[in-house]
């Protein structure tokens, strides 16, 4: 069957003709479907029918999805961006010429005002598809820095093969936001409009075939949802599905995508957002804002603001001032140039918004006005206030997808957000106050995915959008709706290296070392860890001096290579312990490092004397001088190492843990709780007798013995950590046998290779 044979001419209320295609879009063809069946679109203006249009079927997707992926395979993804960004801002300037015919399809399919029509929706969907055009050939991955004899780098690649199930209230809008994104990044797309409204869809159809897609690129199938959405939802084949609807149908498709081959899901779904007016607001500016955030759109918009929380001193002028501007809005015939709302989409939608209103009634809210029906043709509702709510109320709670509003009041910042919280949902809200300063602080503890200030339903094409909690996964538009589009492929290309099996003379997985200071810690406990991250690992050692801000220290522990963190190393303790460690990195062999700083001192104003001829020195006698020198000086006990090795990702923490460090050792070990990284606890007792100095009742002896928890008076609040995987008492082992548990240990684990 030819493309001509299913357009169908039809008559608009302005009395002019129309032709218009009423055939599946598959493959660059109009066709019909499979077994035959059509199905009506009505206007909802007047209740009779427009035309009939092709139904899809099961069958039908799966042609749609072999020709899709065909097109995919061998033509689309081998498309550049530029060449694929040429063809979309020429569908972009069809789009443009042929506006005027867009807005009468989409009008007289939907209901919406005609001017509502051309200046929203047409302009939306042409700003979208020439917005993501622009990023078609900007769609890259990075080189990601590793060690030098690696080389690698990420690629952002197309998904295959899109299914996208778009909804009745803004069919054009929603259309390109989330074709416009698919095709920008290479993907194939299948997109099922609305039942109600398949008529804009198809005529967009026409014009991708005169933009010259190849064929199998776009395929546009009107259907039901519980035929055709359902098996896009579940194909094996699509690997990617985008909708936006109620949140009982982004459930159902949850469950089929995960039923089938867990395709990726992209979900924008209901809202009952909250629209908080403080008492410093404009109110005149505050009521035409509110007004549009609920009846634009005949308030078929998922975003829309139902729920207005008005601060209680200026209540009473509010709402006198939004009845009046309510009436000023004309209801009626959408192709009149005066009317502002026009009919609900169809009987079924115009039933159940009647029957909320029915609810909010015999729940004992207080009907301000309207409620009712308008004319005796069509499904026309009249705007509908309701005031005396509570959060109780189904019309405070559900989403009711038409034009009814609940205004309510309240006293404090602090009951509005409590309040406007009270909902499974969290697309979107508003703020409207003077006062910036505050306007910031509400924004920010609302959760919803958009906040307005002032303002209400200001949607951009380079804006995400999407919600929270129950109203959705992923956001579409801007350049966060590419990542809805793309895989992500690592690639790591070996320049050098050479294999080796586990246990052989490998290289060091670590060949660089940063050190970071803290408070003053004994000699002793240093060169247990000195000698377990340095003996075969490191040949490169930085020194970072002075205080080491959270920042700086998260984004050292983050770099290649191994962080060691003394948190008992301070200032006057610091150049001690470096000098010391110094000594003892080169007496093991290494050669390379740097000091940040001209001199090597102690903090004690007087330098120990090893100069470069001395650098061999015996390890003993530079434990014995750095002892003696800070005997008497308050010395903390206990300290934190938090490493990590580059090679497999292994974190060792060796530690005694003490506040306010403590929510450290709960971050590391929740870390390895979730799996996600491997934990060591190495315990390492101060030695006893300096620690008796400092603690003349016993408490530590008691706390070692488990006859208390912890204790204070010494340094700092003390904790013995529990269950630690190794625990090394300094009184009773040599330096020499505590590095050798530990390495044992980290051998037996397979954390540490040894050379």
């Amino acid at each position: 069957m030819s493309d001509s044979s299913l357009i169908r001419e039809i008559t608009l209320p302005t009395g002019k003709t129309l032709k218009v295609q009423t055939g599946l879009f598959i493959n660059n063809e109009f066709v019909e479907a499979v077994d035959g069946k059509r199905f009506e679109t009505i206007n909802p203006a007047t209740g009779k029918v427009i035309t009939t249009v092709a139904e899809a079927s099961e069958k039908d997707i799966d042609l749609a999805v072999e020709v899709a992926t065909e097109a995919f395979e061998n033509v689309w993804k081998n498309f550049d961006g530029q060449k694929r960004g040429e063809l979309m801002n020429k569908l972009a300037d069809l789009l443009e010429r042929d506006s005027e015919e867009l807005a009468v399809l989409e009008a007289l399919d939907n209901g919406k005002a005609y001017l509502t029509a051309k200046f929203v929706d047409v302009k939306g969907i042409i700003t979208t598809i020439r917005y993501f055009a622009g990023w078609a050939d900007k769609i890259h991955g990075k080189v990601v820095e590793t060690s030098h004899d690696k080389f690698t780098y990420t690629r952002h690649e197309p998904i295959g093969v899109v299914g996208q199930i778009i909804p009745w209230n803004f069919p054009l809008c929603l259309l390109a936001g989330k074709m416009a994104p698919a095709l920008a990044c290479g993907n194939t797309v299948i997109i099922k409009p609305a039942e109600q409204t398949p008529l804009s869809a198809l005529k967009v159809a026409t014009l991708i075939k005169e933009a010259g897609f190849p064929p199998g690129v776009v395929n546009i199938v009107p259907g039901f949802g519980k035929t055709a959405g359902a098996a896009i939802a579940s194909h094996m084949k699509i690997w990617k599905v985008a909708f936006t609807g109620s949140t009982l149908v982004g459930r159902s498709i949850l469950k089929a995508a995960a039923e089938s081959n867990l395709k990726k899901v992209s979900l924008e779904l209901g809202g009952k957002s909250p629209n908080i007016i403080l008492e410093d607001a404009d109110i005149e500016q505050a009521v035409k804002w509110a007004h549009m955030g609920i009846f634009f759109n005949n308030g078929q918009i998922c975003c829309a603001g139902s729920r207005v929380y008005v601060q209680e001193k200026i209540y009473d002028k509010f709402l006198e001032q939004y009845k009046n501007y309510v009436l000023t809005k004309k209801l009626g015939d959408p192709f009149d140039a005066e009317t502002y709302q026009g009919p609900q989409v169809s009987e079924l939608q115009f039933d159940r918004i009647m029957n909320y209103i029915d609810v909010g009634k015999k729940e004992g809210a207080t009907l301000l006005m309207g409620g009712e029906r308008h004319g005796n043709e069509g499904y026309y509702i009249k705007p509908t206030i309701f005031t005396d709510v509570n959060e109780n109320m189904k019309i405070m709670q559900e989403e009711i997808f038409g034009p009814v509003v609940a205004i309510a009041k309240f006293k404090t910042v602090e009951e509005a957000l409590e309040r406007a919280h009270i909902t499974k949902y969290g697309l979107a809200a508003a703020v409207f106050t003077k006062d910036l300063t505050r306007a910031i602080k509400i924004s920010n503890a609302l959760k919803a995915g958009t906040v307005w200030v002032n303002c209400y339903n200001l949607v951009e094409a380079n804006l995400p959008f999407g919600g929270y909690k129950e109203s959705g996964i992923g956001r579409d538009g801007g350049k966060y709706a590419l990542d809805q589009y793309t895989e992500v492929k690592t690639v790591v290309i070996n320049l050098d290296a050479q294999f080796a099996q586990i246990g052989e003379n490998t290289k060091s997985p670590c060949d660089l070392v940063h050190v970071l200071p803290g408070q003053p810690m004994t000699f002793i406990q240093s060169q247990f860890f000195s000698s377990i991250i340095t003996r075969d690992m490191a040949s490169n050692i930085t020194w970072h001096e002075g205080v080491i801000s959270r920042n700086k220290r998260e984004t050292l522990l983050g770099q290649k290579g191994l962080t060691i963190w003394f948190t008992g190393l301070s200032a006057s303790g610091k150049s001690t312990l470096a000098s010391a460690l110094e000594q003892y990195f080169l007496q093991l062999g290494i050669t390379s490092y740097r000091l940040d700083g001209d001199n090597i001192r102690f903090g004690l104003n007087k330098d120990l004397g090893f100069g470069p001829k001395d650098r061999t020195e015996n390890i003993r006698r530079i434990a014995e001088c750095v002892c003696d020198k800070l005997e008497g000086k308050p010395i903390g006990y206990f300290c934190k190492v938090v490493a990590r090795l580059f090679a497999d990702a292994t974190i060792i923490t060796l530690a005694s843990f003490i506040s306010p460090y403590q929510e450290d050792r709960e971050a590391a070990r929740k870390l390895h709780e979730d799996n996600r990284i491997p934990f060591i606890e190495v315990f390492v007792d101060a030695p006893l007798e300096v620690v008796e100095k400092r603690d003349p009742k016993g408490l530590y002896k008691k706390a070692k013995a488990g006859e208390i928890k912890e204790f204070t008076g010494i340094s700092a609040p003390y904790e013995i950590p529990p269950n630690p995987e190794i625990h090394i008492h300094t009184d009773e082992t040599t330096i020499e046998e505590g590095v050798k548990t530990i390495i044992n240990y980290l051998i037996e684990k397979g954390y540490y290779v040894p050379k």
